[in-house]
């Protein structure tokens, strides 16, 4: 039953999320802004970071691997936060979209965390 629990509240982010990035696209495209788009180059991120974490898969164990999470963790920020502050017509929709983006960014720092450390669950 608790393993059952944990794999509900888990998955549950992902849901979060994806109920988020539909909102805030029917939001976007019902209100018209194309600023919006810039929320796409979270996800991108997220896969590069991904992406080089695996091709460094068990390279950067223990404290080693703190340097690459941190600046992820700056430029996700930076990414998600500067375009909801810079879209004052449309904070419904960046909000939204904002979301989605902490929820996929938290899952590839969570993936791209094992694959440095080659520790898997």
């Amino acid at each position: 039953m608790a393993n059952t629990l944990g794999v509900g509240l888990l998955s549950l982010i992902p849901f979060i999320g994806t109920v988020a990035l539909v909102a805030g696209a029917v939001l976007g495209i019902l209100r018209r802004r194309p600023l919006l788009f810039v929320f796409l180059l979270s996800p991108f991120l997220s896969e590069c970071y991904v992406g080089i974490a695996g091709a460094l898969r068990g390279q950067l164990r223990g404290n080693a691997s703190l340097g690459p999470v941190c600046i992820f963790a700056v430029i996700q920020t930076w990414l998600i936060l500067f375009p909801v502050y810079r879209l004052k017509g449309a904070r419904l929709p960046a909000s939204a979209l904002a979301l989605f983006c902490m929820s996929y960014g938290l899952f590839a720092w969570f993936v791209g965390a094992m694959a440095f450390a080659d520790d898997w669950l």
